[in-house]
């Protein structure tokens, strides 16, 4: 996963210099991380939640923060770790789910949960009414006889 992010950022824009001039690669790695996880949980990964927090214990300041969050490639980023930290857990909220399901008989979290989290669509039926198009049928064929009479004469 870290590969994959660190090939993205070399492609973006300047992403922030230390005091030698150095790319902050790493630090911007560990932030994409950082505010890709829920904030309910940062407090027990990181012992902190706030972004200030954050540019403390990794000596990044804040502007630079500010920088990386204007860049578009840095959500797509975001997107890209939220989603595989969330399919990390499916298995959790599947078991959820049928423990609700089975108490409650209503499961709409865990549907919305698995529609972003996993790509999941609704699967929908579709009614052909057969008895619509003959009509539609018929009267298409009754204005092209008629068009063609109108022809001839």
């Amino acid at each position: 996963m870290k590969k994959k992010i660190t090939k993205k950022i070399k492609k973006t824009k300047p992403i922030g210099l230390n005091n030698k001039g150095q790319a902050k690669v790493a630090e911007r790695l560990e932030f994409i991380r950082f505010t890709a996880l829920p904030r309910v949980f940062r407090e027990k990964e990181w012992g902190f939640n706030l972004d200030v927090d954050f540019a403390k214990k990794f000596n990044v300041r804040p502007e630079t923060l500010c920088a990386w969050k204007k860049d578009p490639e840095f959500w797509e980023s975001i997107r890209d770790t939220l989603k595989l930290w969330g399919k990390d857990r499916i298995p959790d909220v599947l078991a959820g789910m049928y423990k609700k399901a089975i108490s409650e008989g209503n499961a709409t979290e865990v549907k919305l949960w698995l529609q972003y989290f996993d790509d999941w669509k609704e699967k929908s039926d579709v009614n052909i009414h057969y008895a619509a198009i003959k009509d539609l049928q018929d009267v298409n064929r009754q204005i092209f006889e008629e068009a063609k009479k109108k022809s001839t004469i």
